[in-house]
């Protein structure tokens, strides 16, 4: 690296195209002791934030005016998911951004056009992720066994039925020169993969119990 400091960063798990996300704006790295570069500046605290853009001279033309215009503020709300949809289907805000899986239900309970609802198109792995790799879960077969009983379709169809479900943390290729690694158990049944599962506990000799931890949410409600 060409540079005299480095950050390192240590993942707990696997993340695909991870310097692209650190390309994002809202990933910099600032210093809160001094003003930031745009493309916004806060005008006014409290509820709602107000923010105005910072006026750039380098797109500036020589007749505009040097300040921009009140209609460009920015009110920003931080909110609970139902409050900022009903904001938003009331028409008081314009958009509404950061929702999860665990929000999704909320749009069935309030009338928004669907061609106003977007998804964030996401190329990775939706699901779960072991924390604690002791005892049973130390072993990787039996960590693979418990990712093969899982019915994928069946999380999703909770969900979103029109998502496609994968049985591989990476889908497609991506940036890497391989292509992803498709488990060894993709093509049994699912009955086969729990027969599997069973099997490795019963091979384990002692009840095998499993903490499942969800957000908070009615999403999560659906799933578990």
């Amino acid at each position: 690296v060409m540079t005299p400091q480095v950050i390192e960063v240590r993942l707990s798990r696997p993340r695909p195209d991870l310097l692209k996300l650190f390309a994002q704006p809202e990933m910099a790295i600032i210093d809160r002791t001094r003003h930031g570069t745009g493309p916004f500046r806060i005008i006014r605290s409290g509820v709602p934030l107000m923010l105005r853009p910072i006026a750039d001279p380098r797109r500036a033309e020589p007749d505009d005016g040097a300040s921009p215009s009140p209609e460009e503020d920015v009110a920003l709300f931080a909110e609970p998911a139902a409050r900022a949809m009903l904001r938003f289907s009331k028409g008081r805000s314009d958009a509404v951004l950061g929702g999860r899986f665990v929000d999704w239900p909320l749009l069935d309970q309030i009338r928004i056009s669907p061609a106003a609802i977007r998804v964030d198109p996401a190329a990775g792995l939706f699901g779960f992720s072991i924390a604690n790799r002791d005892g049973f879960l130390a072993d990787p077969a039996n960590r693979q066994a418990l990712s093969a009983l899982f019915d994928r379709q069946a999380i999703l169809s909770a969900i979103a039925p029109n998502w496609e479900a994968t049985d591989r943390l990476l889908p497609d290729t991506l940036d890497s020169d391989a292509p992803p690694q498709v488990p060894n158990w993709a093509l049994l049944t699912l009955d086969a993969r729990r027969a599997a599962a069973r099997a490795r506990v019963t091979a384990w000799g002692q009840p095998v119990a499993l903490r499942i931890a969800l957000p908070q949410g009615p999403g999560a409600n659906l799933l578990y």
